[in-house]
């Protein structure tokens, strides 16, 4: 346990890190896209959902088909526990790209928590076919299994970021 906290902190001193940079990466130059989602993406990491919406919606406003980005402002949304635009930003994210695993698998989280079961159980047969192992964590989240902040974790950690800004 002193070992995990540990890691947590130095994680957390990281993202502190991340978001310093990243802050004058955006001071400097409004109009990069990438620094916005990195932004966004640490604040998510922080659990600072309401940062982390705001820098997102920028990134989206500069790209606005971009996945990643999309998929990255639905989990700033979920983390406000804000179903609605968790639900619709994930579907948004879907309709762009129908095989991306993350988008499928956040969808599906975001119908399980708002209670529409059978929409959480369609997308999840379309992930079984993409990523078997990911349905499977979505399958333990829907059956209570899987504790979902455990899960999500897991996933945030898998999605592919744009390289860090040098600042």
């Amino acid at each position: 346990a002193k070992a995990e906290a540990k890691d947590t902190a130095g994680a957390k001193a990281d993202y502190e890190m991340g978001k310093s940079y990243l802050q004058k990466a955006v001071e400097r130059d409004p109009k990069l896209d990438a620094a916005y989602l990195n932004l966004g993406s640490t604040y998510n990491g922080l659990g600072d959902y309401a940062a982390a919406v705001n820098s997102l919606k920028v990134a989206v406003g500069l790209r606005q088909n971009w996945v990643i980005a999309i998929n990255q402002l639905g989990m700033g949304y979920r983390g406000l526990n804000d179903l609605n635009n968790a639900v619709a930003t994930f579907k948004r994210a879907v309709d762009i790209d129908g095989s991306n695993r993350y988008g499928l698998f956040n969808l599906g989280e975001a119908y399980n928590a708002s209670g529409n079961k059978k929409e959480a159980k369609k997308i999840n047969d379309k992930l079984k076919k993409i990523d078997p192992a990911l349905a499977t964590t979505l399958d333990g989240i829907f059956s209570g299994k899987v504790v979902v902040d455990a899960a999500k974790q897991k996933v945030i950690n898998k999605i592919p970021k744009v390289p860090r800004i040098p600042y």
